[in-house]
């Protein structure tokens, strides 16, 4: 009996993902799947970050960003994307942008990013425009890098487009390789002890894929790390354990935390807002 239902579980997921396949259009599907293999052979998977992280950290890295989107329970096609922009050191807020956009692509597993990519290059790129000063060296996204079944997740994808170093920082495991969060679960138990203990996610081809870091002493879930662009995987460790103060790196929590409540008052008020008016009345909560 528990054999058929772990059967059953399987078809439904199986058929769950064919369902959702089965909805794209196939040229586009197709086209998909050919800019994202010409785009992976764009990444650099060592540090190019402009510094040396070990002995350039206090005089040159100055500024880090989170990116995050946060979609509406109701409309699942509308979302906020954000922008936060930090001093490296302080993580004070220097710099942050919040838009409402309506999200026209349709959400396929494995091709995420093309639902949401051009609108966060859309925030970087409008950064660009107007306070070129404040471009972060180091972008964080709430995803996954590397850590993905084509070698090619949102924070590889964002960085390629906006030539930024970028890092995949997540809190769900991204099965592939023989790896799954069943695996990592037990072996955080093992092995994070403390704040700051990580291990390798070593798939069965041998490769490492990223790392599960313990960001606080009292969570027990480890934030997954997988390099997106210009960095190594070691680098975007030391990164993350630099700029984390609560469960997920400071960036990352401020632009989600705030993106959260953006929505929650549009589906409170039915209405698209001033956002800027909105963040003036709003504070955020630890």
């Amino acid at each position: 009996m528990e054999k058929q239902n772990h059967t059953s579980n399987s078809l439904n997921k199986t058929s769950k993902y064919d369902d959702l396949i089965s909805k794209v259009d196939p040229l586009l599907l197709d086209s998909w799947k050919k800019e994202q293999d010409y785009l992976k052979t764009k990444i650099v998977e060592n540090d190019d970050l402009g510094f040396e992280f070990d002995t350039e950290f206090v005089t040159k890295f100055e500024r880090i960003a989170g990116m995050d989107i946060s979609a509406s329970k109701n409309n699942p096609n509308l979302a906020v994307t954000a922008l936060v922009v930090c001093n490296a050191k302080t993580l004070e807020v220097l710099y942050e942008k919040y838009e409402f956009v309506t999200m026209t692509q349709p959400y396929v597993p494995g091709f995420l990013a093309f639902r949401e990519v051009d609108h966060l290059n859309k925030l970087i790129n409008g950064l660009k425009n107007l306070h070129s000063e404040l471009i972060p060296q180091i972008i964080l996204l709430d995803g996954n890098g590397i850590l993905h079944c084509n070698r090619f997740g949102l924070a590889c994808h964002l960085g390629v487009l906006c030539d930024i170093p970028t890092i995949g920082c997540s809190k769900t495991v991204f099965s592939v390789d023989g790896i799954n969060k069943f695996k990592v679960k037990n072996q955080a138990i093992t092995l994070l002890k403390n704040p700051g203990d990580w291990f390798y996610l070593q798939g069965d081809s041998g490769q490492n894929w990223g790392a599960a870091l313990k960001s606080t002493k009292d969570t027990t879930d480890p934030i997954i790390i997988s390099i997106g662009h210009k960095i190594s995987l070691n680098t975007a460790l030391k990164v993350v354990k630099n700029t984390t103060l609560y469960r997920v790196p400071e960036p990352i929590r401020i632009s989600d935390k705030k993106s959260r409540k953006i929505v929650k008052q549009y589906e409170k008020l039915k209405y698209v807002f001033n956002i800027e008016d909105f963040l003036n009345k709003i504070e955020i909560e630890n």
